[in-house]
């Protein structure tokens, strides 16, 4: 709740720098709720509550910032998929929802939410979510036409009502504070703030938030905009990236795959790139042309120039926090300011983050982790008797825990297994080739990265468990 020292601290658009909840300087305990926003926050035992997102008490639900159908920065609903359809020929006689995917944490069940990727920055709309509706479902098609929709058998339809944008929360996403980075704050019109981990760079004049630079330490890198591994160079010997206009930037980010990705390198970018079909990218050592099918009109490509040198980033320290199994890892700057990087599962001397599981218990996920697979591989000749195998690759040869992953249907929340990790696998093994379908055996290569699945562990034991509540409750 909020207290008067932590509302002499506050910022809200008047330039003022927001400070810490016991005084000091920082912005890592610069958060407050507001009149109707209320923090949800995530724990593990012996840490402290990291804020994850916000609960808006009027529509009963948990929200976060992102923009909205009228661009302008408001809390919707953490919400379901869905694709707009309708009950009539003609497509205007009200509208309807097909539930797409279920978020992977806490899907809000009274809500959906329509992405609208033409709009620029993609924009949502919300729907609350009325009755099941049967009947045939009809859809506008890129061609303006108004057709039946083929079989949905495991879709279901539901009335919807859109939701108005000023329903909902509105915010502004600013920069502040003093010194080369401004750390940037979600301000809410409720009265409610929550420090970001993004910073703004002066120098840079651009965004960057902290991860491991190629040099190994901890630096604010730019965080706009990813290269990809697709480029318009038909001799893959220059690289791009694609980006959206309102996406600008003068520095793009690639994480390094020699390190499983745990290291980022940051870039300068050149002269703009025709981003022209097909695009090409390369696999072990050969440059081949992209399947690519649709034209992007909007995108814009710059090449990709010089590495920038870590040595010119603002740098910090990172500190572990808590006293339990899973501890919270802060990036701390050189004036004191802290920033929460991640969490870290001691025991399995791994990076984690939280995600609900089927039984609605919030775990602590390894950031790399084995999976099993009980489809692809087979014990006879004919491909007919499928095994369960652990698939590794040389990012997860060590880790002792696998996860099995079973998407019942498309409505249905994924349920998680966890196994410990055998033996290498024993007798024959058997796989389809993905370009003929024929059934043909493991070669010794694939056989290294397969080990047998071992008996299911209870995910209480595999992984730290931790717990979701209103700052209000706790």
């Amino acid at each position: 709740m909020r207290t008067t020292s932590m509302l002499r601290c506050l910022l809200f658009v008047s330039g003022a720098v927001a400070c810490s909840d016991d005084g000091g300087p920082g912005l890592e305990r610069g958060d407050v709720d507001g009149d109707r926003l209320v923090a949800r926050t995530l724990s593990y035992a012996g840490g402290s509550a990291i804020q994850i997102d916000w609960y808006d008490q009027e529509l009963e639900t948990p929200c976060e910032f992102r923009e909205a159908a009228d661009g302008q920065l408001r809390c919707l609903p953490r919400a379901r998929s869905a694709r707009l359809g309708y009950p009539s020929a003609d497509c205007e006689e009200g509208s309807l929802l097909i539930e797409l995917y279920p978020l992977f944490d806490e899907p809000s069940a009274n809500f959906a939410v329509r992405v609208d990727s033409q709009a620029c920055p993609s924009t949502q709309r919300v729907f609350r979510i009325g009755a099941k509706q049967g009947g045939p479902i009809y859809f506008i098609h890129s061609d303006g036409a108004c057709r039946e929709g083929g079989s949905w058998e495991e879709l279901e339809f539901h009335l919807a009502e859109e939701v108005a944008p000023e329903e909902m929360v509105a915010a502004d996403h600013v920069p502040v504070g003093e010194g080369r980075l401004q750390r940037y704050v979600d301000a809410a019109r409720d009265g409610a703030q929550q420090s970001t981990s993004q910073f703004h760079d002066i120098e840079l004049d651009d965004s960057c938030s902290f991860a491991m630079a190629s040099d190994g330490s901890e630096r604010c890198l730019p965080d706009r905009i990813q290269v990809s591994p697709f480029t318009p160079d038909a001799t893959c010997v220059r690289r791009a990236v694609q980006t959206r206009p309102c996406r600008q930037s003068n520095f793009a980010w690639q994480a390094d795959e020699s390190t499983c990705g745990d290291t980022r390198r940051a870039y300068r970018l050149g002269d703009e790139a025709a981003i022209e079909l097909p695009l090409y990218y390369e696999v072990g050592g050969i440059c081949r042309a992209a399947d690519n099918e649709q034209q992007w009109p909007d995108l814009v490509g710059r090449w990709v120039g010089a590495e920038l040198e870590p040595s010119g980033l603002v740098g910090a320290d990172l500190e572990l926090r808590g006293a339990g199994r899973v501890r919270d890892r802060w990036a701390v700057l050189a004036d004191g300011t802290s920033v929460f990087r991640d969490w870290w599962d001691s025991e399995l001397e791994s990076t984690c983050s939280g995600l609900r599981l089927q039984d609605g218990t919030t775990v602590c996920m390894p950031e790399r982790m084995p999976w099993v697979d009980a489809e692809s591989y087979f014990t006879d000749f004919e491909c007919t008797k499928a095994t369960s195998v652990v698939v590794r690759n040389d990012c997860t040869t060590d880790v002792s825990l696998a996860v099995d992953v079973n998407y019942a249907s498309i409505l249905a929340y994924p349920e998680y297994r966890f196994h410990g990790v055998a033996g290498p696998v024993d007798g024959d093994l058997f796989i389809l080739n993905a370009d003929t379908s024929e059934c043909r055996a493991v070669s010794e290569a694939e056989r290294a990265q397969l080990r047998s699945a071992g008996a299911e562990i209870d995910s209480v034991l595999a992984l730290g468990v931790g717990s979701i509540a209103l700052r209000t409750e706790r």
